[in-house]
């Protein structure tokens, strides 16, 4: 009966350290992944706010490159405006073949004090326009009939071009067209010319009764803003790229111009139309996680050039963002794994103490009773 009694006692101390070991160990995990949590969440937020100050300083850079081409490109078509002065636009009663068109010849006297200078058909003027002002040039002539009128492009400093061909005629229902030629306004934007983004302007020229006969354009390519965004880098790993309104990419290290970002990414056109449903920040951004291809996560921060109508996105990899939480991981599991071990060697070493008093108990329980035997024989 003693024994018996000696053996579950021993039994429950061992069960009662058993369940003591297990709680111990259980505390010891759950602190460790609430801490691991929480220094990612930290690191996340913080990541966060470095982010959006680093696009927004991005932004307004491009902004600014933005403003420069812009007034470079207003200063070119001024200039070129002051080269082809309405009252000195002569036409000729000879006619030429521009496209499937005849019209006729227009000149201009007394430009740049080099004497006259033909208009259509004639590529002698713009190319010295882009000689002297580093841009493109293109004239457009004003062409009425009993039916309207329309503007046919006559002359252009663009080369073997298939967007700025001789006798293109320009959509009377185009903003440039009512801005330029029916408002009589400037027309400033950004159009794509054999694939190349430009900033374009647009302006037209009166004759002496106050018609309009000509539209001058200018353009500048944007190429540079491009290569800017490419080559944006905020940490190791990162890159930035840009899109157009109908998700297109503009410009991106490893991609072409016009893949469909929803079919070369979907990880990330899905995380975007998700986040486009909760406003932008202050600045005009928006920051949301995605997955790629490869399975590596990232965290990305929009935000859009509105002159240039590009949605610029600058993506961060969460390994980057992660790595102090992984080293600090690293150095809490030995942290963890010694104090576990100690923990184990303790338990180990009480129930080793356990077994070794049940042992004697057993073995005083035994002695007693043949002492008991000896006895009563």
């Amino acid at each position: 009966m003693s024994n018996n009694s000696d053996s579950r006692g021993a039994s429950l101390r061992f069960k009662v350290l058993l369940v003591s070991g297990l709680i111990t160990l259980i505390v010891v995990m759950a602190v460790f992944v609430g801490s691991f949590f929480a220094a990612k969440n930290r690191l996340l937020q913080h990541a966060n706010e470095q982010v959006n100050s680093f696009a927004g300083s991005l932004k307004d850079t491009l902004e600014l490159q933005v403003t420069l081409f812009q007034d470079r490109n207003t200063s070119n078509l001024s200039i070129a405006l002051n080269q082809l002065p309405g009252e000195r636009v002569m036409e000729s009663v000879n006619r030429v073949e521009v496209g499937e068109f005849e019209l006729p010849i227009l000149f201009v006297s007394g430009v740049g004090g080099i004497g006259i200078k033909q208009i259509t058909a004639s590529s002698e003027l713009v190319d010295l326009l882009r000689e002297q002002l580093n841009g493109q040039f293109s004239i457009y002539q004003i062409e009425r009939k009993e039916g309207g009128e329309r503007a046919i492009l006559v002359s252009t400093s663009f080369k073997n071009s298939e967007d700025a061909m001789l006798g293109k005629v320009m959509d009377s229902a185009s903003p440039i067209y009512q801005t330029v030629v029916k408002a009589g306004n400037l027309y400033q934007g950004f159009l794509d010319i054999d694939g190349i983004p430009y900033c374009v302007s647009y302006g037209q020229v009166k004759d002496a009764d106050g018609v309009v006969i000509l539209i001058v354009s200018t353009a500048v390519p944007v190429e540079p803003i491009m290569d800017y965004i490419s080559t944006a880098s905020f940490t190791e790993g990162s890159y930035a790229f840009a899109v157009d309104r109908e998700g297109k990419i503009i410009v991106h290290p490893s991609m072409e111009k016009g893949t469909l970002v929803s079919q070369a990414m979907p990880g990330f056109w899905e995380s975007l139309k998700e986040a486009e449903q909760f406003s932008l920040n202050e600045a005009g951004q928006i920051n949301f996680n995605y997955g790629s291809n490869s399975g590596e996560g990232y965290l990305a921060s929009l935000f859009e050039v509105g002159a240039l109508g590009w949605r610029v996105v600058l993506n961060i990899p969460e390994s980057y963002i992660l790595a102090p939480v992984f080293s600090d991981e690293e150095r809490n599991d030995h942290i963890w794994l010694t104090r576990l071990d100690s923990r184990i060697n303790y338990n180990g070493f009480a129930i080793r103490k356990i077994s070794c008093t049940f042992e004697s108990c057993s073995e005083s329980s035994q002695l007693n009773r043949r002492r008991r035997s000896f006895r009563c024989s």
